[in-house]
């Protein structure tokens, strides 16, 4: 009995100073990679580190940073070939409310003291971090970001429809900012989050509805969408979600017509 007792102490104590250097290491890391690259850096440096720990895939989060510079070249590619945006069209739409919910958005969160910084953050790097982890927690982590990567390509191509650039820059320029108001794809992006944990407890779907909140906060408080565009995220979530569902349908029908045609062919064989 007190050779067991000392041999569960002696791994114990061995599991606590391995995740001591660990997490050692891992803050020194974190701190080189934000001299070096700032933020967004420290956090990719943090949840690859946090991933290998947990035994994740560890280039789940700079395969996101990926995608966000892919989709940063297209909004440049975008922008060239766009010099006229629909944003007078959706100010209007705004405007039938018989306010503006950007501008009043705007003038709150200018008023409230580190409320922007706070905005900011969760607008960008909160996005990473809360895509990542949802990856990683999925039970196929690449299988999600493939979906991010459809999603953003649907998107992509309805900016090219309506092209606009939001409140903020509708306001107060530059005239060359992004084309990536209409649909808002941080609503997108929220919603897909939500629907990935929405079987997990309480406390995931609790955390993804505050990051919807504040993806709502910050898109029209930091003037990068109008009310309309995170209404049209909605149906365009809704109609990706039911065109992804019905793609894995199908395929899931064809394995199944494979598998029940590999059952039969042996059997019809063995009778000739």
């Amino acid at each position: 009995m007190k050779m067991r007792t000392s041999t569960s102490g002696s791994q114990a104590l061995r599991g606590f100073k391995k995740a001591a250097v660990f997490g050692a290491i891992g803050v020194a890391a974190v701190a080189v990679a934000f001299r070096a690259t700032g933020p967004d850096g420290a956090i990719i440096a943090a949840l690859m580190l946090t991933f290998r720990y947990c035994g994740k895939p560890v280039m789940l989060p700079p395969c996101f940073i990926l995608i966000g510079r892919g989709v940063i070249e297209g909004l440049k590619f975008l922008t060239r070939h766009t010099p006229t945006t629909h944003d007078a069209m959706l100010w209007q739409l705004d405007g039938l409310l018989g306010f503006e919910p950007s501008v009043a958005a705007m003038a709150i969160v200018s008023t409230v003291p580190g409320l922007w910084e706070g905005l900011v953050i969760a607008y960008h790097q909160g996005l990473l971090v809360a895509m990542a982890l949802v990856a990683a927690a999925a039970p196929s982590p690449w299988r999600f970001l493939v979906k991010v990567v459809v999603a953003s390509a649907f998107g992509y191509a309805l900016f090219w429809i309506v092209p606009a650039c939001g409140p903020g820059f509708f306001l107060y320029g530059p005239a060359d900012a992004p084309r990536n108001a209409m649909p808002s794809m941080h609503m997108v992006w929220a919603f897909m989050v939500r629907g990935e944990v929405g079987r997990r407890g309480v406390g995931p779907r609790l955390a993804a509805d505050i990051f919807i909140i504040l993806t709502v906060l910050s898109t029209l408080g930091l003037g990068e969408h109008y009310l309309v565009d995170l209404l049209a995220a909605v149906p365009f979530w809704l109609a990706f979600e039911a065109l992804w569902r019905w793609r894995r349908i199908r395929a899931l029908a064809r394995l199944e017509s494979v598998g029940e045609n590999s059952d039969i062919l042996p059997q019809e064989r063995g009778s000739i």
